[in-house]
């Protein structure tokens, strides 16, 4: 048994109850179609802000995130710039040995690094030499030139950068990294620089393009960090003699592109082949493959719609839908680095406020729908169901023969009117019931002077009265 045809019967034996389920219903009817259309309006708004608040949001972290890289170009365009003049100034100049001997050692391991007497790695640029170089007259006049520069360079650039270094084809590390002074004594004699990625990243076979390049996120055993660099090569007669690096460790990367991501959304750096920089779910996954997490091989089918519409997108525009997820894509890319800063806004976002807003108007609506009932139907109690009352007690009085009534009738609405109406039926029936009576007696007198028997009766050939004569012929008592 449905509700409606429980409570109709409830509603049906009053005015006021029926008039409040009819308005009852027909508002709330307007309402609910009221809140649709608000959803609808808000859901049209709200994705319109958040795309053009997305834009925004991507436009300008990107273009942090480029600065950095720009001011790490132009750090190393100066650098190679000083290093070419210096290289070529010093050609054929005297072997320094003296003080390259004075300031290195070999150790037992074979590698080459700084004398511990007297070294402040927290002041002094650091060497690491592997075992089986051969060191010339040109070698070390390379890595004193790279220990001036890192002296000369490295504190100016270190409220920016982490570090600044120079690594050497022949197996050679130069550096200063205040935060880890010890890196070349901490270094083992295996490592093989030429092997690391934030070496061969920049090398003519990797980068024939010879240009400011960065690498993909990995661990450096020394410094026991995980981290990305930006390398520049540098090249004497087409030779490759070293590459300029500065490290953004992954905490600086976290900070600097992941966190701080719009309400409800998150922030992924992904290159152009597909090798995943940072993900804020996945980079554990990321370290423990090396940091060569490569997106269409490792990736889930979310993570593989992203990139491929992201790369793929030909719009022109930086945001675009992902439909089958359900997303939004903005996404900056650093043309010059080869990365995507992309910013990952699901849908339901958007939906979840404008709901939360249709919500507060249903809720209101209802509200304020409850308050009009409660408001309309102590009016239609007093103002008409109070009165339609009083003029069926007035209907029944005169039907039982009370013409004694006066209702007041200073309304001048329709209920005024219809008091009116009644107090003049009740006059009129009041006149007639004299008349009536009064007929009546005389046709009781009438027939009492009559001399012989008389009946009256009514259509039906029911007896209405008689009078005494005839009551003495029927010998009634």
């Amino acid at each position: 048994r449905c509700w409606d045809c429980r409570m109709l019967p409830f509603f049906n034996k009053s005015i006021a109850r029926k008039t409040l389920l009819n308005l009852s219903l027909s508002i709330g009817a307007v309402i609910a179609l009221m809140t649709v259309v608000i959803y609808q309006h808000v859901v049209s708004v709200i994705t319109e802000k958040s795309i053009e608040q997305l834009d925004v949001y991507t436009a300008e972290r990107g273009r942090h995130e480029g600065q950095l890289f720009k001011l790490a170009t132009d750090n190393h365009l100066v650098l190679r710039a000083v290093i070419l003049k210096k290289l070529k100034e010093g050609q054929g100049a005297p072997d320094p040995k003296v003080q390259f001997d004075a300031l290195h050692e070999r150790f037992p391991d074979g590698a080459v690094r700084n004398r511990l007497k007297g070294f402040d790695g927290t002041r002094d640029p650091f060497v690491f030499i592997g075992p089986n170089v051969e060191i010339n007259a040109e070698i070390r006049r390379r890595v004193m030139l790279f220990l001036n520069l890192s002296r000369e360079f490295g504190p100016a650039w270190h409220h920016r950068f982490q570090n600044v270094y120079f690594t050497m084809p022949e197996n050679i590390l130069v550096g200063y990294w205040p935060e880890v002074p010890d890196w070349a004594h901490r270094a083992s004699a295996d490592l093989k620089i030429p092997e690391e990625e934030y070496f061969w990243v920049a090398d003519p076979a990797h980068n024939p393009e010879r240009k400011t390049v960065l690498t993909g996120l990995f661990y450096d055993e020394p410094s026991k960090s995980w981290m990305v660099s930006i390398e520049t090569p540098v090249d004497v007669a087409g030779r490759h003699v070293a590459t300029i690096g500065h490290d953004i460790l992954l905490n600086e990367l976290m900070d600097r592109s992941i966190a701080k991501p719009l309400d409800g959304a998150y922030n992924i750096i992904f290159t152009k082949d597909g090798r995943l920089i940072s993900h804020p779910k996945l980079m554990d996954e990321i370290k423990a493959k090396g940091g060569r997490y490569d997106i269409n091989r490792n990736g889930d089918a979310n993570l593989k719609r992203i990139f491929e519409a992201v790369v793929g997108n030909k719009t022109g525009k930086r945001v675009i839908q992902n439909s089958v997820d359900a997303e939004y894509l903005a996404t900056f890319e650093m043309k010059s680095a080869g990365w995507y800063f992309t910013a990952v806004y699901p849908k339901n976002l958007v939906s979840d406020v404008a709901w939360g807003t249709a919500q507060v108007v249903l809720t209101l609506g209802l509200l304020s729908l409850v308050a009009g009932i409660i408001f309309l139907y102590w009016i239609l109690k007093d103002q008409v169901q109070a009165p339609i009352r009083r003029l069926v007690d007035v209907a029944r009085r005169i039907v039982s023969g009370d013409y004694e009534i006066k209702l007041k009738h200073d309304r001048d609405d329709e209920v005024g009117q219809l008091s009116q109406a009644f107090n003049a039926m009740a006059a009129s029936f009041k006149g007639r019931a004299r008349e009536l009576e009064e007929s009546s007696r005389m046709l009781r007198a009438t027939m009492g002077h009559i001399a012989q028997g008389l009946v009256v009766f009514d259509d039906d050939l029911k007896v209405l009265d008689f009078n005494e004569h005839y009551r003495n012929i029927l010998r009634l008592p």
